[in-house]
């Protein structure tokens, strides 16, 4: 809906959009660029746009495009830092924290993966008792549960927590390998 929605804008409104920014004295290439990037501009917010209030949302938008590249050449004109629009330091922020959060997210499934294949090494009754801690129990309740002693269980978490080490190296500051194990799938 929205893509036939913006196709329709491109037609109806880029000559329109060219001749309103050539009217301000932009040659037609620079008008051009300008009407381009507005509807770039436009595209990404697409379903802010009220149903017949098309024309004059361009126009706004073609103004703040127009705007901030006027300011843009002054400020090179006068040699000084270009001057940043609020417009590319929102996109910017948008687009890095998107990127963060794609970053984590694969680093994220990675840890669990490398968490996944050390858990499999590990004894199966180690593995029991890593789930159990996991769920609260302690040493004593666990070895219950497992017909050992608990000096056993804190000795096969010790050795698990090791093999983590080994392999993994330190955990996240503040945290514990045996902590940051989940339940089994």
């Amino acid at each position: 809906m929205s893509d036939d929605r913006f196709e329709d804008l491109c037609v109806r409104y880029r000559g329109p959009l060219v001749r309103e920014l050539m009217r301000f004295g932009r040659q037609r290439q620079e008008a051009e660029d300008m009407a381009h990037e507005t509807l770039l501009k436009v595209w990404k917010h697409i379903h802010q746009v009220k149903q017949g209030s098309e024309w004059t949302y361009l126009r706004v938008a073609a103004n703040r495009v127009a705007h901030n590249e006027h300011r843009r050449a002054n400020a090179a004109r006068r040699g000084g830092g270009a001057n940043v629009s609020l417009d590319s330091v929102e996109e910017t922020t948008t687009n890095h924290k998107a990127e963060s959060q794609a970053i984590a997210r694969v680093d994220f499934e990675r840890l669990q993966r490398s968490i996944a294949d050390v858990m499999n090494a590990l004894p199966p009754d180690t593995q029991l008792a890593i789930v159990l801690r996991h769920q609260g129990f302690n040493s004593a309740e666990t070895a219950k549960r497992l017909g050992l002693t608990a000096t056993d269980v804190r000795s096969k978490l010790h050795r698990a927590t090791e093999l983590f080490r080994k392999r993994l190296g330190e955990p996240p500051a503040g945290l514990r390998w045996l902590d940051l194990i989940g339940e089994p799938q």
